[in-house]
């Protein structure tokens, strides 16, 4: 890197007196300050900016990098690319930040494989605000060449060792650091899954060939003895029983040593969200008869809280909600919840009781009880609800769920009162691979739902229910700050006409849950005097892409379209209406508190307002 330097030079003539000396033998101080600005008239003004104080603006830009992955990835370890808004004091303080971005590529390079890289950078201060380029020139990237696993004692271990391409280390793939030390890793829970907890990495050999442009790593494993679960002893433990605790543990004394089952064991613990800590520790070494005692440290959190929400509307008005849950109540992790919710279009409670380790470990029995009266436009309807569900993992990140339930409904439309009292049996099958509950960025969650109904009053009316939801989540940048989101719902009834179902049981669409920019309800099928019906199919598409341009602050555009049809068959794509807006987010600890502002792109005459807005907590999906 070629960077202006500035020096001044004190030059004195052979057999005359040092500049020095004759200033202070003539104790003639002024000439000292008439020296220097005489001197920093005459030098260039860019020589005034090195050596006066104030901030320096600049401009960077990369160049060299085909690979638009790694060019990301250069800009986000680039301190000149995250520190451009706080300009250096000095040119020269500009100088070492671009020093410490060479430095730092460099490096970064050097993880993906390229070890003959070249940085060349250029400042020109006589613009303003500066001009930087870096041109980047990776060089070749190397390769795998020879990979090499060795054990100290291999007379002592009975499990094959594995091939390097089954740990992700193959020959002539490119040579990247990550995967040397994840190498370590991987040998270490390859040995603890065969039974081998102390198994560790007694030295490892990396050498890069740079003529062949190519890397060796040979690796020497130290298995260590045998092992079998020993005695499981808990502390910390206050107020959960331990036998309870004891049947999470996913392993039984005596059994060979599985470090997968330690992991399991210790997310069974955290999962019963009655611990802020859990941690598994064995003893330093086997005892005589080769088993290995382990200690389970946590720590319990406090099982009681009350939670408080709300959120406004422009279609439905104010909505607030009052909650208390206990997590522990009877010793081995019982919750019970109790809800209470009041809107603008209603007000409701709800208590359920849940069961954890119901018969066996991971499946939970919930028991709810709900009480209602909800007043939209479309409908009044007053209803109880009792549920039995029993749900559990079923592998690979699925759960499923089955219940019986009883929902008493007192219901009107259009005038016209009924009373149904239905007995019905859901079912649920879900997977959640997103990485956050509230505000997902990367994943996706899948969840498919069908419950057959039948009236026990007068009506005898029988009908199914089926709906899927699928949502997706990618973050394109590699600090995560945009975040494209999508959904699509898709849902029908089958089985009796669209008037003989409980108006409370219809679908509808419209509103901040669905179709942002119209009015609750109010998609679909509707009476002349605009009275929403509902229906029996609804198809729904939702898209957003959301930046987060600071740790608190974020903003979001978005587009909703859909349609509630009368019949089980969904009509064509030109049938939708669609709204679209903008909104902001603003980022707490338990989520993002959102406000959104949307208007209909079909705006139909004296039905739709020409907008509507949204506060509430979470993300829309």
């Amino acid at each position: 890197m070629t960077l202006p330097q500035y020096k001044i030079p004190l030059k004195r003539r052979s057999g005359q007196t040092p500049f020095r000396q004759r200033v202070w033998k003539g104790g003639t101080t002024w000439v000292v300050a008439g020296y220097w600005l005489g001197l920093l008239a005459l030098t260039p003004s860019s020589l005034s900016a090195a050596i006066t104080d104030g901030p320096v603006t600049y401009r960077v830009r990369f160049r060299g990098l085909s690979d638009r992955a790694l060019a990301r990835e250069v800009r986000a370890v680039s301190n000149l690319q995250a520190l451009r808004r706080r300009p250096p004091a000095s040119l020269r303080q500009l100088e070492r930040r671009v020093e410490s971005d060479r430095q730092r590529i460099q490096d970064l390079l050097r993880t993906h494989g390229y070890y003959q890289s070249t940085i060349q950078a250029r400042l020109d201060a006589a613009r303003q605000p500066v001009r930087i380029r870096l041109t980047i020139d990776p060089g070749p990237q190397y390769l795998f060449r020879d990979i090499r696993i060795h054990l100290s004692a291999p007379d002592e271990v009975i499990v094959p060792l594995p091939p390097p391409d089954q740990l992700n280390l193959r020959t002539g793939q490119p040579a990247l650091a990550r995967e040397v030390v994840r190498l370590d890793d991987q040998l270490v829970r390859f040995f603890a899954h065969h039974g081998y907890p102390f198994a560790r990495v007694v030295q490892r050999e990396v050498r890069v060939e740079h003529r062949a442009h190519a890397m060796d790593v040979h690796v020497e494993v130290e298995p260590g003895p045998r092992a079998r679960f020993g005695t499981s002893t808990f502390h910390g433990v206050q107020t959960v029983d331990v036998e309870f605790l004891r049947q999470k543990l996913p392993w039984s004394v005596g059994e060979r040593y599985d470090g997968e089952k330690i992991r399991m064991g210790q997310r069974r613990l955290m999962n019963a969200d009655l611990f802020s800590i859990a941690r598994v520790r064995l003893a330093e070494s086997p005892a005589e008869d080769g088993t290995v005692p382990l200690q389970i440290e946590v720590q319990e959190r406090r099982h009681r809280s009350i939670t408080l929400g709300g959120g406004y509307q422009s279609d439905e008005g104010a909505r607030a909600r009052l909650g208390w849950e206990h997590r522990n109540v009877f010793g081995r992790g019982e919750r019970v919840h109790l809800l209470g919710t009041v809107s603008g279009i209603g007000f409701g409670g709800m208590a359920r009781l849940r069961i954890p380790d119901w018969q066996r470990a991971d499946q939970n029995l919930t028991l709810t009880l709900r009480a209602a009266r909800d007043e939209p436009d479309a409908y009044r309807s007053r209803h109880g609800t009792a549920l039995l569900q029993l749900d559990r993992p079923l592998g690979r990140g699925l759960t499923g769920s089955l219940g019986s339930g009883y929902r008493y409904v007192d219901v009107e439309q259009a005038g016209i009162g009924e009373y149904f009292g239905l007995i019905y049996f859901p079912a649920t099958l879900e997977r959640d691979r997103s990485d956050d509950l509230l505000d997902p960025r990367n994943g996706w969650r899948w969840t498919t739902s069908a419950a057959p109904y039948r009236d026990l009053l007068d009506s005898g009316v029988t009908f199914f229910k089926v709906r899927g939801a699928l949502t997706g989540y990618t973050s394109p940048t590699p600090q995560q700050s945009v975040t494209l989101a999508g959904r699509l719902v898709v849902a029908t009834m089958g089985g009796a006409t669209r008037d003989a179902i409980p108006a409370d049981e219809r679908y509808y669409a419209g509103g901040g849950g669905s179709i942002r920019g119209y009015p609750y309800q109010s998609v679909g099928p509707l009476t002349d005097d605009a009275e929403p019906l509902g229906g029996k199919s609804i198809t729904l598409l939702s898209t957003e892409i959301r930046w987060r341009w600071t740790r608190t602050l974020g903003m979001v555009a978005f587009g909703d379209g859909g349609m509630v049809y009368t019949d089980s068959d969904a009509g064509d794509w030109s049938d939708w209406l669609w709204g679209a807006g903008l909104g902001l987010r603003y980022f707490t600890p338990i989520g993002p508190l959102r406000l959104d502002v949307a208007v209909p792109l079909d705006r139909r005459s004296e039905i739709d307002d020409a907008f509507q807005f949204y506060i509430s907590l979470g993300q829309a999906f």
